[in-house]
């Protein structure tokens, strides 16, 4: 990031030096009146289908995308692979299709309370 801008995070926090707040995105949709609607795991959730079902992307590459746990001691011992390269691929597969879906009449708005 600092090649792009000098900061540290992707995404910084508003009033420090410090990465964003974990319950930044939660706090978003609370404000915007999506208070028991929808949740930000909801987004991961769609970002897991849609990249499974679509883009046919390997469960392996997506589990470390998503930042979860390998499934037990003996795979956590020795399986140490990041899928970097393919973890690059996926977030620009998912920017494509956030775009796509963004210029479509096809995208469902979010119902407020």
């Amino acid at each position: 990031m600092r090649q792009y801008g000098g900061e540290t995070y992707v995404f910084p926090g508003s009033q420090s030096n410090e990465h964003m707040h974990r319950d930044a995105l939660s706090k978003a949709l609370r404000t915007m009146g999506f208070k028991g609607q929808h949740a930000t795991h909801g987004f991961r959730a769609m970002l897991r289908t849609v990249a499974r079902e679509r883009y046919k992307i390997d469960v392996d590459v997506l589990e470390a995308q998503l930042a979860h746990a390998k499934k037990d001691e003996v795979q956590a011992a020795y399986d140490r692979a990041r899928f970097e390269d393919e973890r690059r691929k996926v977030m620009q597969t998912w920017a494509d299709f956030l775009h796509e879906q963004a210029g479509q009449k096809t995208v469902v708005e979010m119902r407020r309370a």
